[in-house]
């Protein structure tokens, strides 16, 4: 990712409150990127150099405190008491193992020790490519599933105009007609090696879709997101969910409110198997949230009509619907409605102790 592009797209993630991992040479420019961000959100920018930290300098001096008799920390100089900032954490994979582990807190549950980050605080951190001329340790695979990882090259033509007003015009000219002589340390890091498929990871790739669906849709956002996702989900992941979009996924709601019979939606083997997944999960909160509560008539007799066209087709698959709808004791009561008013899906039921 350029420059530029880089900025354009850790603003996306402070939207989608995603920590993100810079991988690039030393002086392609990861500081003043994170410093523009911060401009960019009107923050101040804390910058953490992890390589000469100790644990110490990270969770504050530890101290008894006479009124409650327990040992509490200071709270360290860096740490603001402001409701928003940047929090930079450079160096990463060349701090020491110990300070590695603190970070993990930091980042997962937001906290150090007795301190806990204001929700308004974003995170940010950055490494050196663990290849060629730097020395540096790998990290933690728990560690890289916490971070969208952001690949930075060095680009001539965006380093002359950030860089215009203080280097020599005569070695800006030189760059602009050898754009190959700007760095002799760009390296081939994949970032496949860190971005991996997790559960926690997917959580994150749909937090980072949110922040971009109102841009997802033109090409620059499209490619942002491509390469957003292919540092948290791996980049045939992040293809291929990328192509599912394009995709006219039925929706449970299209089968409450009759917008889709079963007929229609059993033409598409995928789109009936992802419905069925996705239906007794999403079903009662989207009840809740479009019908304020109650389903009416109608709709009631398109989710009956849906599920008996399903457990006569496909036995297995209705009864496995039948059962996650309906695993709750808190069962929503136009759902059981709709269900014990057909002999079908009560006599399925029955079999399943409901």
């Amino acid at each position: 990712m350029k420059p530029n592009e880089l900025v354009s797209a850790l603003n996306y993630l402070w939207d989608a409150n995603v920590p993100a991992i810079i991988w690039g040479d030393a002086g392609v420019g990861k500081s003043d990127i994170v410093k523009q961000v911060g401009a960019k959100q009107d923050v101040p920018v804390v910058d953490l150099r992890l390589a000469t930290q100790e644990v110490g300098d990270l969770i504050g001096i530890p101290y008894h405190d006479p009124e409650t008799g327990r040992t509490n920390w200071g709270k360290p100089s860096w740490w603001l008491d402001a409701p928003e900032w940047l929090l930079f954490l450079d160096e990463v994979n060349r701090a020491p193992k110990e300070v590695v582990q603190a970070i993990f807190q930091l980042v997962l549950d937001r906290r150090l020790a007795t301190h806990e980050l204001p929700p308004g605080v974003r995170i940010v951190a950055a490494c050196n490519p663990p290849e060629g001329d730097y020395v540096t340790d790998s990290l933690d695979p728990a560690l890289n599933s916490r971070f969208v990882h952001i690949r930075l090259d060095a680009n001539a033509e965006q380093w002359i105009d950030n860089c215009n007003s203080f280097i020599d015009p005569s070695v800006l000219g030189y760059i602009a007609s050898a754009p190959n002589q700007l760095n002799d340390l760009n390296t081939n890091f994949d970032l496949q090696t860190v971005a991996r498929k997790t559960p926690r990871t997917w959580h994150m790739a749909g937090k980072i879709y949110k922040a971009m669906e109102n841009d997802v849709d033109t090409p620059q956002g499209r490619a942002t997101l491509q390469t957003l996702l292919t540092g948290t989900v791996g980049p045939a992941a992040a293809h291929d969910y990328i192509r599912s979009l394009d995709r006219s996924w039925t929706k449970p709601l299209d089968i409450v409110k009759g917008k889709k019979t079963y007929k229609e939606v059993r033409k598409d083997a995928a789109d009936l198997k992802r419905l069925c997944i996705i239906l007794p999960a999403s079903l009662p909160d989207d009840i809740l949230r479009d019908s304020k509560g109650n389903l009416d008539t109608e709709r009631r007799d398109n989710l009956q009509k849906f599920l008996e066209n399903l457990l006569n087709d496909h036995d297995d698959l209705g009864i496995a619907v039948l059962r996650r709808l309906t695993k709750s004791g808190n069962v929503h009561q136009d759902i059981r409605k709709a269900i014990s008013k057909s002999k079908s899906l009560f006599g399925a039921m029955k079999r399943l102790h409901y």
